[in-house]
């Protein structure tokens, strides 16, 4: 296993660079067809952050909210846990996971997110972003930017395309939260890195 050190402003990460392995908690996503297609596989462990033994997520000034809901909607409250952060501050949520070698190379991500600010401050915003390989070399790349400002339960989905250089290889995925109104928060639950057709 090889570990690699990455700088993330003042933070020193440690990523696991080959060899993901997860407790026997965390598990993934799994085969679902509800995905944004038929027949797609889920690659992220903990998709709800329901698993709270499980270690696959990373939170950088950020947390996992266990207690209170995300969303307004009357229909569609999500009660904790789910990922959050809040402001002012510059947070990341993310995870490492593995592209499988027994799916198809068309990739999407999905994911629900929730920003509560008062203010409506349009730099309040989400970044959604993926780096594969995961190594020094490796590009990250920034996948979904919606517009900043308050944003109540909005469920995103956005098709990644076609990738072979993902099947089989490690995957790192994450969320850039810029949250810089004091009290405002930005709420993730959701997940997906969905592989398949």
């Amino acid at each position: 296993m090889k570990v690699t050190n990455v700088r993330l402003g003042a933070v020193v990460v440690l990523m696991c660079v080959s060899g993901i392995v997860h407790a026997q908690s965390c598990t993934q996503g799994g085969v679902a067809n509800a995905g944004p297609t038929f027949q797609q596989y889920n690659l992220l462990y903990d998709p709800v952050f329901a698993q709270t033994s499980c270690p696959a997520w990373q939170f950088i000034d950020a947390e996992r909210a266990t207690s209170g809901t995300m969303c307004n909607s009357y229909f569609y409250p999500f009660a904790a846990p789910f990922g959050r952060g809040t402001g002012p501050v510059f947070a990341t949520i993310y995870q490492m996971t593995h592209g499988r070698s027994d799916f198809a190379d068309h990739f999407y991500l999905s994911y629900t997110v929730d920003i509560v600010d008062s203010t409506n401050n349009p730099n309040t915003r989400i970044v959604a972003w993926i780096q594969s390989p995961v190594d020094w070399y490796g590009w990250i790349v920034n996948v979904d930017t919606p517009t900043g400002g308050a944003r109540d339960c909005d469920t995103r989905y956005v098709d990644l395309g076609h990738h072979s250089d993902w099947v089989g290889q490690d995957i790192k995925v994450g969320w850039d939260l810029h949250i810089p109104t004091t009290g405002a928060t930005i709420s993730i639950t959701n997940m997906g890195l969905w592989q398949g057709q």
